[in-house]
């Protein structure tokens, strides 16, 4: 490591050091121009800023400058708070002087850790050829470093832009500042150590590892259990990691670092059950005054009760001590230390912040935020009934901050305007437009100018608005909501004057009011803001119980933040957390609760019936409501209450046989244990009637052809007769965009992120029109040409309100390049509108052309393992594959990962011809595929681009490839295949729906199978293809079938074909030759084929 690096971040600021820093990472610097800017402070930068010096400018190679500068913050300030404050002095700086960006180093003598910043400001170039702002905060990317935090972050990211061979650019430096470097390594990290505990192989870059597994569990060797064990046990031990962060003014954490560090595990051999279950199990969840008097003295006294049920004992913790307070399970649950220590050394490598950053003010460290992206992955391993991974399993993605951050913005600017009409259309009180709600909700430091009752309105609104997640995961958009709905209470109430004018009069009690009012004044005006949006606006649902408490955690972390940790009061002044069981729900969302049950009048549903138990329903409402601030024993009166008030519903059913019955389906529910509900019911769950103003999320993305455990789930679905929009092979998300618009009340607002499947497939186009005719679709947000997610999925997020649209023109804007940078498409009235509208890409519909289906037979090839029913296990496709050819592996073969464009790069040999193959295989499609003396082949899973080859030498093809048959090379051929498409003119019994096979075959006989071939590769089949396929990283044989082919005599297509001979010779004998000039000869011929004008060839080049 680069000593200059240590010496400069591993002790307090040292001017010195830092000018050192400096000149070692420029090569070259120039303090000679060095100056104070103090004289131009306001009043209120006076009261924390001691001091803002320029030392000098930096010039890159490519003309961008960076100033170096340092802050010198007045004694007593803290570098990590006021973040604020020190941003926004130095993008004054910045815009001031119109410079681009700068280094800053933020300290204060008396503190020994400071803080290396990066600030950066965005311009445009104006109409005079000069730098113009363009509205956007400066943002700030920062390293926390110094004598007691740690460094290794900073020293890792910089070491590599500092050499005296290479000087950076202003664009390595920022770099340097990267935040995804961090989360991504973090991540690995703490998926390595969770593979290392439970077992299993994985992935990390290109190195694989492959571990047995330490963790030892009593009378369970279930993969699921020990995997979701893992993820509480790491996430609470995160979540106490955080809490070691929060400290007193005599610098005291909450949790000291003799209970919590790598250390402790030296001093306390068997550390799981010495000292985490003491700490988690007897401590955090327990009353001082209640405490066991094993944990009733030092360290322990320092940890305050936390309630909030995080620390509840789950079954499967597998908690149970004896009268000497010994686990029973000493010797049977075995977490070994040394993966403690292994675990607590890379804690303690990083910095970790209990703020969770916004996205134009960053930490270089673990915040709340990464905890929930690394959740969200680990969570994806576990799908509670088959145990799959999540890409495969439960379609879960992990939604970025800034696109997070947009869809909250968006949904609730456009709520305040639904809710403030007459200020939104300039009514009396004033004139809320976007552009006002638009500085409102960012968290630059701007002027805005609101009335008095424009500010009333906004807290009104605020104070009634309902916003659930129906598909919440770790909790991102929730998060993401609170931060937003405080940001603009601080903003136009920071004092909480007309929040505290409107509460308090709802107290009738004029003593009681006096007495709440001076306990509030007390408090942080951000927590209390917290928690009345957490109680009262905010609520999720997930399917995975586990993710339900990530989410939790989340916002008890949020909580604590603005606590004020007092040593002198009781529990250190640390109010317990509220209970979030009837806020975050384990649910499927997707089926709903049976309504009042009337078995008399056959299943039909009426409100008041004897098969309901109308008392014991209502008891469980109140009891519900009453749960959220409670702790202790009134928290377990009212959970023993809810059990026994179920039981009672449970024999009442039991005794009316009315097991369809809105009573027993509530007996069911046990929101108090971690178990996923089978169905979901807002007004049960939540208390909420009427509907919610906004619904947001990021729902899974899983295919119709998932799995067993999903065709299932869409049995249920399709059954529960709730929904309008399925259709064909309709992917999960459908019922969640349906879902989230039938939550809604009339003019809720709802968003959500999903594939761009939705865009082009042909599943999604009866919910298209569907919502063209029942919504007022605010916007469509194309991100199909940027990448969103770490998998291959790109993404459309949707704006729809609850209103009718049918004069609305939809806003549609594609994403180029990056999210952001926005290009507006054409639009019309949506009663004008089709499907098409849904659309990103401008095509050409009026290409001409023959569809490829009418053409070629489309097919996926044979599946060689065995089959399912006749001989199941028997044997896999290893068994039949080899390398070389003999008597029995006689066949040709190949997989889609043989495949390249024009040419095969490979291909094995397949046993054919013997007493199993291919009669006993899964599918063995028909032997004439494999026989015919030439067909084209294509990858099913290319990526963006599409892959096909030529085959002349009769390749057996498996699905992970798509087969294109001419017809004519089946002619006389039939069986049930072929007759599912086409059917000749004889054949029994007659679909006049279907093409006649006659036909078809000569339609066939006009296309050489080459020039087919230079086609499906042309960089116009490759655009066509991307406007219409359903996925990003598939292409299905669906997806080929429209692909129009030119329709021009032999004599036109024989100079393609000749270009085409010219490349199969070429990558016969060097499969890696270059061929783009023949490509570019084939593209130019194939757009005069298709007649495209020169402005056209340029969008299809990606040029216009």
């Amino acid at each position: 490591m680069n000593h200059i690096l240590v010496k400069t971040f591993e002790n307090e600021f040292r001017e010195g050091n830092y000018k050192d820093l400096v000149v070692n990472l420029f090569n070259r610097f120039d303090f000679s121009k060095e100056y104070s800017l103090k004289q131009y402070f306001t009043e209120d930068e006076k009261q924390k800023i001691k001091d803002l010096t320029y030392l000098g400018t930096f010039e890159d190679t490519e003309k961008k400058s960076l100033d170096v500068l340092i802050v010198e913050l007045k004694g007593g300030s803290k570098v990590e708070r006021a973040r604020s404050l020190q941003r926004n002095l130095i993008g004054k700086y910045l815009k001031g002087n119109l410079k681009d960006s700068a280094l800053v180093a933020f300290y204060s003598k008396d503190n020994p850790d400071w803080r290396l910043s990066f600030v950066k400001m965005d311009y445009k170039i104006g109409d005079r050829g000069v730098k113009v702002e363009i509205g956007i905060p400066p943002k700030r990317y920062s390293f926390l470093v110094g004598k007691y935090e740690p460094s290794y972050t900073a020293k890792k990211q910089l070491q590599p832009i500092i050499s005296p061979d290479v000087t950076p650019t202003v664009l390595d430096v920022e770099k340097a500042f990267s935040i995804e470097k961090v989360t991504k390594e973090f991540y690995n990290r703490i998926a390595e150590m969770f593979t290392k505990l439970v077992g299993g192989e994985r992935k990390i870059g290109s190195r694989k590892i492959a571990e047995t597994g330490s963790l030892k569990l009593p009378s369970t060797t279930d993969d699921t259990v020990k995997k979701e064990f893992a993820v509480r046990l790491i996430g609470r031990l995160l979540f106490c990691w955080f809490l070691k962060k929060k400290k007193s003014d005599n610098d005291i954490p909450l949790i000291p670092p003799a209970i919590l560090s790598s250390n402790a595990i030296e001093m306390y051999p068997n550390y799981y059950h010495r000292l985490l279950e003491p700490l988690f199990f007897q401590v955090l969840n327990t009353p001082v005054e209640r405490r066991d008097k094993r944990v009733g003295n030092d360290p322990w006294l320092k940890i305050p009760f936390l309630n909030g049920g995080l620390f509840e004992p789950h079954q499967y913790d597998f908690y149970d001590i004896d009268v000497l307070g010994t686990s029973k399970f000493l010797n049977t649950l075995k977490v070994p230390d040394e993966w403690f220590t292994e675990l607590f050394r890379i804690f303690e490598e990083y910095n970790f912040t209990i703020d969770e950053s916004s996205t134009i003010d960053i930490e270089i460290s673990v915040d709340p935020e990464m905890l929930g992206r690394i959740f969200e992955n680990l969570l994806a391993e576990i799908n509670p009934e088959t145990g799959e991974t999540a890409r495969k399993s439960t379609g879960s993605y992990y939604t970025p901050r800034p696109i997070v951050e947009y869809m909250v913005d968006e949904s609730l600017k456009q709520y305040l305007l639904s809710q403030i009409p007459t200020l939104a259309k300039g009514g009396e009180g004033g004139f809320l437009d976007e552009d006002k709600l638009s500085r409102l909700l960012s968290y630059g430091d701007w002027e805005i100018e609101l009335t008095e009752t424009e500010k009333d309105s906004i807290i009104d609104a605020l104070d009634r608005v309902k916003i659930i997640d129906p598909a919440c995961g770790s909790g991102a958009f929730p998060m993401g909501i609170l931060h937003k709905m405080l940001l603009i209470l601080q903003k136009i109430d920071p004092e909480s004057k007309k929040w505290l004018s409107k509460k308090l009069p709802k107290i009738d009690n004029k003593l009681l009011r006096h007495e709440v009012e001076a306990e509030l004044k007390k408090k942080n005006w951000d927590y209390i803001h917290k928690l009345g949006i957490i109680q009262y606006s905010i609520y999720g649902v997930d399917i995975q119980p586990i993710a339900v408490e990530i989410s939790k955690l989340r916002f008890f972390l949020s909580l604590i933040v603005d606590e004020k940790v007092d040593d002198s009061k009781p529990d250190r002044g640390i109010v317990p957390l509220p209970n979030l069981e009837f806020k975050f729900v384990a649910a499927n969302s997707l089926i709903g609760l049976p309504k009042l049950w009337d078995q008399s009048k056959q299943g039909k549903y009426e409100q008041k019936t004897m098969f309901e138990s109308h008392d014991d329903i209502e008891k469980l409402r109140e009891l519900r409501d009453a749960y959220f601030t409670a702790y202790g024993n009134e928290k377990r009166r009212i959970e023993k209450e809810f059990k026994e008030t179920q039981d009672r519903m449970f024999m009442h059913a039991l005794n009316w046989k009315a097991t369809g019955s809105q009573t027993y389906k509530l007996s069911e529910w046990n929101p108090f244990e971690d178990e996923a509900s089978s169905w979901f019911d807002p007004e049960w769950m939540f208390g909420v009637t009427g509907g919610f103003d906004i619904t947001i999320g990021n729902p899974p993305y899983v295919r119709a052809d998932a799995g067993e455990e999903h065709l299932a789930l869409r049995r249920r679905i399709i059954e529960s007769k709730r929904y309008e929009t399925l259709w064909e092979k309709w992917d999960l998300f459908i019922p969640f965009i349906e879902l989230g618009y039938k939550l809604l009340r009339e003019n809720g607002i709802s968003t959500m992120i999903v594939s761009d499947a939705y865009c082009h497939s042909k599943y999604a186009q009866k919910s298209q029109n569907w919502f063209l005719q029942n919504s007022w679709i605010l916007r469509l947000d194309f991100l199909s040409k940027i990448k969103v997610f770490e998998a291959g999925v790109h993404n459309l997020v949707y704006f729809f309100q609850k209103r009718d649209g049918t004069r609305n023109k939809p806003e549609r804007r594609v994403h180029e390049d990056e999210f952001g940078k926005i290009t507006f498409l054409p639009t019309d009235e949506q009663h004008r509108l089709s499907y098409r509208a849904f659309f990103p890409e401008e095509t050409k519909d009026d290409v001409h052309g023959i569809p490829l289906e009418r053409i070629c037979y489309i097919t996926y090839g044979l599946r060689p393992s065995s089959d399912e029913h006749e001989a199941k296990g028997e044997f896999v496709t290893a068994d039949l594959v080899s390398q070389n050819s003999d008597s029995i592996h006689c066949k040709p073969y190949v997989e889609g990962k043989h495949l390249d464009n024009w040419y095969r790069v490979k291909h094995l040999w397949l046993e054919w011809g013997t007493e199993r193959a291919p009669s006993r295989f899964c599918r063995p499609t028909f032997p004439e595929l494999y026989s015919i003396k030439e067909k084209l082949l294509a990858q099913r899973s290319p990526g963006p681009d599409p892959v096909a080859c030529y085959d002349d030498e009769k390749l057996v093809f498996t699905p992970a490839c798509v087969g294109f048959i001419p017809w004519h090379s089946l002619t006389k051929v039939r069986n049930n295949s072929l007759k599912k498409v086409a059917r000749y003119k004889d054949e029994k019994p007659p679909r006049p729906d279907l093409p006649r096979r006659e036909e078809l075959e000569k339609t066939s006989r006009q296309f050489s199978v080459k020039y087919l071939l230079a086609v499906m590769n042309s960089s116009v089949a490759r655009e066509f293809l991307r406007a219409h396929r359903r996925s990003n990283i598939h292409l299905y044989p669906d997806d080929w079938k429209k692909l129009p082919v030119p329709d021009v005599p032999m004599e036109k297509q024989t100079p393609i074909v000749k270009l085409v001979d010219q490349i199969l010779a070429v990558k016969q004998k060097y499969l890696q030759a270059d061929i783009s000039a023949l490509e570019r000869q084939i593209d130019k011929i194939v757009y005069e084929l298709y007649g495209l004008t020169p402005e056209e060839v340029e969008i299809v080049e990606g040029k216009g």
